[in-house]
């Protein structure tokens, strides 16, 4: 075999390895649990099931290609063991729960920088809820021990009748590669409202600036800054608000009233390192990064 050839053939593999890709997108593969079903090389609150908790992900035959997508929907249950059910909302991630041997694995090795992360969603939200699909790529921090951002891609949907195409942008604040990939789909970004529900079918990424689908920024009411903090998020509303802050799991933090043309600060310094939401009365929803 020719020098060139082999070099072709180096080539194409150096292609192959670095397009990472999400694992069973379409969700077309589901593993058996013992009373439900996951998508294959995903994990979601199924797992609690033994304990009484109801299912919030599961397999749908309303797809946007071949057989099947995976529905993900807000639920009443007592995970703080309150002894009163409240609403939680459903989280489909990559990775694994496993409640007899008590581990939890979120997210999957990683190494490439992709440009976009784009899939189909519809939504059925209720009360005005709003759902998200979100990607991070992190890497561990050797000296922090933790896990430091270095990319994030966040699609939040509204209500949805029929499947449609999202396409946004993977926001690198680092320069290094990543060695994690984490996709969480979220049903409630926000006020949780038990029933609303998520369908994601076909999720992937796109490399190398290939064709995407523009999304239009709304105007909005309110700049943060800065992004990724570490001490203090600023923030400045041009009209009288009341804003909220979530974690990316859903999980209402904080909320507190905002005047116009005034900075008001956060303090994050207890917060742990990720990616929190920042939400208005009029639903509009910005995304910060904590990194200690």
């Amino acid at each position: 075999m020719s020098k060139k050839i082999l070099f072709f053939f180096s080539l194409c593999f150096s292609s192959i390895l670095s397009a990472q890709q999400i694992p069973n997108g379409g969700f077309e593969n589901w593993t058996p649990g013992f009373s439900y079903d996951d998508p294959t090389s995903w994990a979601s609150l199924n797992a609690l099931t033994i304990l009484g908790v109801p299912i919030s992900v599961s397999k749908s035959t309303q797809s946007h290609s071949g057989s099947f997508s995976a529905k993900v929907e807000t639920i009443a249950a007592d995970l703080e063991g309150t002894g009163e059910p409240s609403p939680n909302p459903g989280v489909l991630f990559i990775g694994s729960l496993d409640v007899f041997a008590q581990s939890f694995v979120n997210g999957m090795p990683f190494t490439a920088k992709p440009d976009s992360l784009v899939g189909w969603v519809k939504y059925s939200p209720v009360n005005g809820d709003t759902a998200a699909v979100v990607a991070q790529l992190t890497k561990w921090n050797s000296t922090s021990m933790m896990q430091d951002m270095i990319g994030i891609g966040l699609h939040v949907t509204l209500s949805s009748s029929a499947f449609s195409r999202f396409s946004v942008p993977i926001q690198y604040i680092l320069e290094d590669a990543p060695d994690t990939l984490v996709v969480n789909i979220i049903s409630s970004l926000g006020n949780s409202q038990v029933g609303s529900a998520i369908w994601v079918d076909d999720l992937s990424l796109i490399y190398n600036n290939q064709i995407q689908v523009n999304e239009l920024a709304p105007i909005s009411s309110f700049d943060i800054f800065p992004n990724p903090v570490n001490e203090e998020l600023s923030i400045k509303s041009k009209i009288t608000d009341r804003l909220e802050i979530y974690s990316s799991t859903g999980k209402l933090i904080d909320s507190f009233e905002i005047n116009p043309e005034t900075i008001s600060k956060f303090d994050v310094k207890l917060l742990s390192n990720g990616l929190y939401f920042i939400k208005s009365t009029s639903a509009e929803i910005k995304r910060f990064v904590v990194q200690h």
